[in-house]
């Protein structure tokens, strides 16, 4: 009886070893022992992993939706292009030796490029004036356009601007007149600029002739983004 059961086993162990042949065989991700795997064959099938199996990974880079710029005309990433907003935060102050009397202004803008160098906008400028007696502000409010030059990091621009001048030291005026300045970028969509601007001041529409003299510089500052 041992003698027939020692026969059945041997006969079972054979028939494993005929069917991991005919497996291997017919089987292309199965190696057989001591051969190398196929340069061919590292692409596993989906859901297997095995030795000598090897699962492939892309690696390609991808760019973030958010982060990703249409450019109408330049693949260049620095600085603005069509559809941009862009936001800039100006000021400046001045104060007597015993800081008695001090002046401070606060300049704000809000663009749009209607091309990649064709700016529009709004812009509003706050100037608060104090001593120990009193303190009165002023403001402006106006409306520009600008020619952007496009010299990559650099963006010098010109332009001009229309709006009102109001406030408690001033007479209630339209203004307008050339503007010019420079971005300069320190990041793809953050720069800093300075920018100075020459108001005429019209008490009526129908002055700015008698006006063309009669006006003031107004400079700025600052910081400012793409977006």
């Amino acid at each position: 009886m041992f003698g027939f059961r020692a026969s059945h086993v041997s006969a079972f162990a054979a028939g494993l070893a005929l069917t991991g042949a005919a497996t291997a065989q017919n089987d292309p991700y199965v190696q057989p022992a001591g051969v190398e795997p196929d340069p061919g064959m590292i692409e596993a099938r989906e859901g297997v992993t095995a030795p000598g199996v090897y699962e492939t990974t892309d690696y390609s880079t991808t760019v973030d939706a958010d982060y990703t710029r249409e450019r109408s005309s330049r693949d260049v990433l620095t600085g603005p292009y069509q559809g941009a907003w862009e936001f800039l935060i100006g000021g400046s102050g001045s104060s007597d030796q015993d800081f008695d009397s001090n002046n401070v202004t606060v300049d704000v803008t809000l663009g749009y490029y209607l091309t990649d160098t064709v700016e529009v906008g709004v812009r509003q400028n706050v100037s608060v004036a104090g001593n120990e007696d009193d303190t009165s502000w002023n403001g402006a409010t106006t409306g520009f356009a600008d020619y952007v030059f496009d010299f990559d990091a650099f963006r010098p621009f010109v332009g001009v601007s229309l709006g009102y001048l109001y406030g408690d030291d001033t007479n209630d005026t339209f203004i307008g007149g050339p503007e010019a300045g420079v971005k300069y970028y320190l990041k793809d969509d953050a720069f800093i600029f300075g920018r100075v601007n020459y108001d005429f001041l019209f008490d009526s529409g129908d002055e700015i002739d008698d006006n063309f003299e009669d006006g003031r510089f107004v400079y700025s500052i600052g910081l400012g983004i793409n977006f």
